[in-house]
């Protein structure tokens, strides 16, 4: 896709969910805390972060402030 910056296309989208994906299951006996917000984070990359959160145990403080998430993606990713 042509024009508009990479959140916009949602390439930067993507490559931050993954790297935040893969940040959770590399470190997943280590990792305690995780600040993601202002990370452009929509519904579907929300539920893959819920997703591998599901493997980690030790993550205690998860910081989703000012994403795309909704309030139906929050609702359908925590219950």
């Amino acid at each position: 896709m042509e024009g508009g910056t990479q959140e916009e296309r949602g390439e930067g989208t993507r490559q931050t969910i993954e790297e935040i994906v893969d940040l959770i299951k590399e470190n997943k006996d280590t990792l305690k805390l995780l600040d993601c917000s202002y990370h452009h984070i929509n519904p579907e990359g929300a539920s893959r972060i819920a997703e591998a959160l599901s493997h980690n145990t030790h993550i205690v403080n998860l910081n989703l402030l000012k994403n795309e998430i909704g309030d139906n993606g929050t609702y359908s990713r925590c219950c």
